[in-house]
């Protein structure tokens, strides 16, 4: 039988996100049934389901209410994809998107909520941190150079404050020392639920601090 599309969920904050290793893996080997894999993919991602809006805009069409994280990096995914295969239409798209997004939802500074609903009050993710500076890096070395001020204002700014740098409000709890933050507000290292850590803000924050 057929498998059911999931496009009353939404597709990029679970799965999307795989169109960025695969991209990458893309890059380094040139493999055809990669090439396969992400022609599909995304096709079905910009034409089937519901993360994004015509104009690369998030929608709230799933059960995270459009979580921005993993709609970023799945934008990076297909931004390194489009680069490696040369198909400017998806670096166009890329580039629309990333660009509506931060308008519509973010700051000079780099801070973007963590999803649309705002359920972790006004938490951003290191996750996004890392997505945001990367894409502008891809976007400054081919498209325009401009971006380089944009992953600029983000790393110096919304990322560094995002990292632990002391633990005393912690108990100090030394193992969190340089660490960071899952959903940090715009002013303040945490949100109104409190101390909030998850695993992948430490990972993707020191990624984003080797970027830098």
């Amino acid at each position: 039988g057929r498998t059911r599309e999931p496009i009353d969920t939404g597709t990029a904050g679970f799965e999307g996100v795989l169109t960025l290793p695969f991209a990458q893996y893309y890059d380094l080997t040139h493999d055809p049934v990669a090439r396969e894999y992400l022609d599909k993919f995304i096709r079905f991602l910009l034409e089937r389901s519901t993360d994004y809006n015509p104009d690369g805009s998030f929608t709230r069409n799933d059960v995270t209410s459009g979580q921005v994280w993993s709609r970023m990096m799945t934008m990076e995914g297909i931004l390194l994809y489009g680069l490696a295969v040369g198909r400017q239409d998806l670096v166009d798209w890329a580039r629309m998107a990333f660009d509506r997004n931060l308008a519509l939802h973010g700051t000079r500074f780099g801070w973007l909520p963590e999803n649309l609903a705002f359920n972790h009050g006004l938490g951003c993710e290191t996750d996004t941190m890392t997505a945001q500076t990367e894409i502008a890096f891809a976007l400054a070395r081919t498209v325009d150079d401009g971006y380089w001020e944009v992953a600029e204002r983000i790393a110096m700014n919304q990322l560094l404050a995002q990292q632990l740098i002391r633990v005393d409000f912690l108990g100090n709890y030394l193992p969190l020392l340089g660490g960071f933050a899952s959903f940090c507000s715009p002013n303040d290292w945490w949100t109104a639920e409190g101390q909030y850590i998850t695993q992948s803000s430490h990972g993707s924050g020191m990624r984003a601090l080797y970027n830098v």
